[in-house]
């Protein structure tokens, strides 16, 4: 899947893809801070996205579930 695809996803309804659109914001400020040599920052909006990214992945699985 591409970063545009993410992106698309993301502008979906359902509080899931809430988690996407926040993993984006995150990881779109890790690399401005990266750029700006900004490294605890940039680490931090790093782990940030792996975790908001983590929570979408977990509630995609949890609602396929529900509706098998």
């Amino acid at each position: 899947m591409t970063f545009e695809q993410l992106k698309q996803l993301a502008m979906q309804d359902g509080a899931q893809h809430a988690w996407l659109r926040q993993s984006l914001n995150d990881f779109d400020m890790a690399n401005i801070l990266f750029a700006a040599n900004k490294w605890d920052g940039a680490c931090y909006h790093a782990q940030q996205a792996l975790s908001a990214v983590d929570t979408f992945n977990k509630s995609v699985i949890i609602l396929g579930q529900l509706y098998e």
